[in-house]
């Protein structure tokens, strides 16, 4: 049987971790904030160790309207290995656009130790992506703006440490 632990938002670092999260997420970004080029406006969640800082990113580029991961950590096969790709970024079509300009999204995740499956829009454009942390598990989701400007809005979050029975 599955085991969940609801929480909002926060932090299991200080459980004992099983390495087994998910998350569902809907933001929408504002249309109408005035941004440049120069400045940086990102959104972030960050997958962090229970036992290290070490965290893998998954973002929202306003500038660029565009997601990203970045997988970088200290790990040993990721530094070692020249064909490990640790960033990416896509388009994906926003869930619903408002007349103002204001763009929606929604974004479910499952961490399973080192492995996110993404799933953005209800299932629209899905990602499967495996990370290495040098150190411990997956054990809390941190969300991140860089922008002092209301770029974003979080409309609902659930993040849920999920373990399994035997």
């Amino acid at each position: 049987s599955l085991t969940v632990d609801h929480t909002f938002g926060s932090s299991f670092a200080n459980s004992n971790t099983t390495g087994l999260l998910d998350f569902n997420m809907t933001f929408t970004v504002n249309g109408t904030t005035d941004v440049t080029q120069k400045d940086t406006v990102t959104f972030e969640l960050r997958i962090k160790s229970n036992e290290s800082d070490e965290a893998i990113a998954l973002g929202y580029d306003y500038n660029n309207e565009q997601f990203y991961i970045n997988r970088a950590t200290e790990s040993y096969f990721q530094r070692t290995n020249q064909f490990f790709q640790e960033r990416w970024s896509t388009y994906v079509q926003p869930l619903t656009i408002t007349e103002s300009g204001d763009k929606q999204y929604q974004l479910y995740g499952l961490v399973d130790n080192n492995i996110l499956e993404l799933y953005f829009n209800n299932g629209a454009f899905t990602s499967t992506n495996t990370f290495f942390l040098e150190k411990g598990k997956p054990s809390n989701v941190d969300i991140v703006a860089s922008s002092s400007k209301e770029a974003y809005t979080v409309d609902q979050l659930t993040v849920r440490r999920l373990t399994v029975d035997e």
